[in-house]
Order: structure tokens, then sequence, then C-alpha cells
């Protein structure tokens, strides 16, 4: 996608995912993350959650054969409104990528700005998409990212109180175990940043 940051051009993504297999990365889910966090479950050396947003369909016929390609699975947050619209995932192919072992999670039905909805509307957002989820997938969901990473103190409570274990914010950075549960930092990938610049961003906490 000429000029958008966020639309990762498949090679570089590739290569991405072919550092991640060669230095001995490990996908792991939203689930390990939140057990090992919170029960001092166990996790696979070098581990790693490759998350992605909204739900575009070039998540189904780019970006699962190329991380199948290399062993990895991945964590798709789900715009649950936007399921068969155009260039969209359907709920056919996201229901492939469940029984793939991706990690199917929740991003609210219409991805709004959470911060300027009413009380009502707010609700209806996070219980929906989560019950809309929960009955296309057959499993619960517990696991949140905000639209475009925005949020409030009457959001987090939002969200915590929809069921939400864990949230994931666009902060900056790795995730521990001292963060808020409810806002868990990401490493954001860009689509100019090259592999020098990936392999960075990974391997160091600090970057």
């Amino acid at each position: 996608m000429p000029k958008n940051e966020l639309g990762m051009p498949p090679e570089e993504f590739e290569k991405q995912i072919a550092y991640l297999a060669k230095q001995g990365y490990h996908s792991i889910t939203t689930s390990q993350l939140y057990n090992y966090y919170t029960n001092k479950g166990s996790l696979p050396t070098h581990p790693i959650l490759i998350t992605f947003d909204d739900g575009y369909m070039d998540n189904y016929t780019t970006a699962l054969p190329i991380l199948q390609k290399y062993g990895f699975s991945a964590t798709l947050f789900l715009i649950v409104g936007k399921v068969g619209d155009q260039d969209c995932l359907t709920w056919k192919e996201v229901k492939e990528l469940d029984k793939a072992g991706w990690d199917i999670q929740s991003h609210t039905l219409t991805h709004p700005d959470l911060t300027i909805l009413s009380p009502k509307t707010l609700q209806h957002e996070l219980a929906d998409s989560k019950a809309t989820l929960e009955k296309e997938l057959g499993t619960p969901i517990h696991f949140f990212a905000y639209p475009s990473g925005k949020h409030n103190d009457t959001v987090l409570k939002a969200v915590k109180d929809a069921g939400s274990l864990m949230a994931f914010s666009t902060l900056k950075g790795w995730t521990s175990e001292t963060m808020n549960p409810l806002l868990v930092h990401r490493v954001y990938c860009y689509a100019s940043m090259g592999i020098t610049e990936f392999s960075r961003r990974v391997s160091n906490p600090n970057y």
C-alpha cells in the first residue's frame, strides 16, 4: 500500500519472519502470555507474540502462508462488524485462521474512538464484539486491543468490566510482568523499517 506505513510489504514481512525463525524465536498466544504473568506458566525460548489488528483479507492470503512456512502463528484482533466487508476477512476465513492455530481476539465492532463514546455505546462495542466472536468460534474471548490505541481510565474500566483479562495498546516497547495488564505494550513495525531496525527492536527491550 503506497505511502501507508501500516501496510507491510509481503517481501519485508517474510524477511522478518525468516529472521525470527533463524534466531530461534517461537510464537505464543495471548493466553500463554497471560498465564506466564499470572500463574507462572511456562513459555518457549525466545517467545514472541505476533499481532495483527483489524482483520484484512491479506492476513489470510499473505500472512498465513508465510507464517506457516516458518512454523509460526499469530494473534488477530478482529473488528467484528467489518467481517465480510470489501478487503476484509469473511467468517469462513476467520474460522480457517482459528483452525490453523491463530489466536482470534476482539478489536470492537466498528473500530471507533472509545474515549468519546457514551457509556451505553462503549459497553455495546465491547460486549457485543466479544459475544459474537464467542458464538462464531465457540471459545471464550478474554483479550482485547484498543482501536488506534486510544484509551482513558473510563475505557480501561469498561474493558475490564466486559471480561478482558489483558488489553493491548499501541504504547512502545516490550511487555513485562510489572506492566498494567490492561495496557500491554507492543513493538511497532512499519513498512519502511528494514530488517536491521526490525532485528534491533525484537532483540533489545530498550530499543
